[in-house]
């Protein structure tokens, strides 16, 4: 459907954007890993969160054979968030945002009054 597609590129173009310019903390082993593999990226200095974690911005890539995987940004883990359905995009690290919320609020309140009659 046009409002689950339009849905899934949005958080992809979000994802994208984000590890372009804001990027992921990944830990040093992750980035040694990445080193190794000769995946190209830049490392930060800082970082605004409270971790040991350094910044790193990157390009997605297809897939990455790395233990990490779910740590790292891939096309193949926004279409495993297709195939389970996840139109929250959990499993890439969103967390629902307001009208999410709002949306499944919504419907169990309208669910629960269907079993407390």
């Amino acid at each position: 459907p046009e409002d689950a597609r339009n849905n899934y590129l949005d958080k992809l173009e979000v994802s994208v954007r984000f590890w372009r310019e804001k990027g992921g903390c990944l830990a040093k082993e992750t980035i040694m890993k990445l080193k190794r593999l000769n995946i190209p990226f830049k490392l930060g200095g800082t970082s605004g969160y409270r971790t040991h974690k350094l910044p790193v911005r990157m390009e997605y890539l297809d897939d990455i054979d790395l233990p990490e995987f779910r740590e790292l940004p891939s096309y193949k883990r926004m279409c495993i968030c297709i195939l389970k359905n996840g139109h929250c995009c959990k499993y890439m690290g969103f967390s629902p945002n307001k009208q999410e919320q709002e949306r499944r609020r919504k419907m169990m309140d309208e669910y629960r009054s269907y079993f407390n009659e």
